[in-house]
C-alpha cells in the first residue's frame, strides 16, 4: 500500500472514535495493539477529541550548564535567550491541521507544554498536541480547553533540563513508533496512530463499525426512554 497525503484524509475521519479506528485496524493488521499509545497518555480534561497528521519532535535530557544566577535579572536574561534560540524550535513550522507529537520520555517532570505555548500552537493551526513528557499550568490548560494529551503533569520549566534531539523524524511516543505524516486520532479512550500506508483503508471500515454501534445504542436509548444525544444521532 502506498503512502498518501494524510492531510487530505482528515475529513474522512469525521466523528470516528479511537475505538472505531482500532476495530478497523483489527481487520487490516495482525497486531493493532501496536498502534495505540500507553494508557498513561490522557487528555488534560475529558471531551478532547482531534485528528490530524503527525509533526514529530524528540527531546532529550540536557547536559546541564552549571548555572548559579548572579541575580534574578541575570537568570531572566539567560531564560530569554533560551526561549529565543531554542524553545521556538520546539514548535517549528507546521501545516494547519497538524498534530504535534513529542517524544519527551527522558524528562517526564519537565513541562515543555503549558498554557502560553499551547495557545500559541492552536493559534498557528495545530489540531492537537501529544507528549509523553510533562504538561504544566494544569488549571489554565483545562480552563482554556487546550487539545493537549500528556503522560505527566510537570511543573519544572525546560531551560537547562531538556534540549531538542530530532525534528521531523520517526520517534517513539508512549510506546508507539510515530512517523511524520502518520494520522493521529485522540479522544478519551486514548491516542491511536494510523500509519500512512493504512490510513486510506481505515475510514470505510471504521464508519461501518460506528454506524452499527450507533444504531444498536439508539435502539437501547429508545427502550430505556433516554433522550437521544449526539453520540447516536446521524449527521
Amino acid at each position: 500500500m502506498a503512502k498518501v497525503d494524510t492531510y487530505e484524509l482528515v475529513r474522512e475521519y469525521k466523528r470516528l472514535r479511537v475505538t472505531d479506528v482500532l476495530d478497523a485496524l483489527d481487520q487490516l493488521t495482525a497486531n493493532a495493539d501496536q498502534f495505540i499509545m500507553d494508557e498513561a497518555m490522557r487528555p488534560v480534561l475529558p471531551g478532547i477529541h482531534f485528528c490530524g497528521p503527525a509533526v514529530t519532535r524528540r527531546y532529550v535530557k540536557a547536559q546541564p550548564v552549571p548555572l548559579v544566577p548572579e541575580s534574578p535579572e541575570a537568570y531572566r536574561e539567560y531564560l530569554a535567550e533560551w526561549v529565543r534560540t531554542r524553545k521556538g524550535r520546539a514548535m517549528g513550522e507546521f501545516r494547519p491541521g497538524s498534530v504535534l507529537v513529542f517524544d519527551c520520555h527522558q524528562t517526564p517532570r519537565v513541562g515543555l507544554w503549558g498554557s502560553a505555548n499551547g495557545m500559541g500552537a492552536v493559534a498557528k493551526g495545530a489540531a492537537g498536541i501529544v507528549t509523553d513528557g510533562g504538561c504544566r499550568d494544569r488549571y489554565e490548560v483545562a480552563l482554556e480547553r487546550l487539545p493537549i494529551f500528556a503522560t505527566h503533569f510537570g511543573a519544572y520549566r525546560a531551560p537547562n533540563r531538556m534540549e531538542l534531539g530530532d525534528a521531523d523524524a520517526p520517534i517513539h511516543c508512549a510506546g508507539v513508533v510515530v512517523v511524520p505524516g502518520d494520522l493521529i486520532v485522540a479522544d478519551d479512550d486514548g491516542v491511536a496512530v494510523i500509519p500512512q500506508d493504512l490510513a486510506a483503508d481505515v475510514p470505510k471500515l471504521a464508519r461501518e463499525v460506528l454506524a452499527k454501534d450507533m444504531a444498536g445504542r439508539r435502539r437501547l436509548y429508545q427502550t430505556l426512554g433516554l433522550p437521544l444525544d449526539e453520540t447516536v444521532e446521524p449527521d
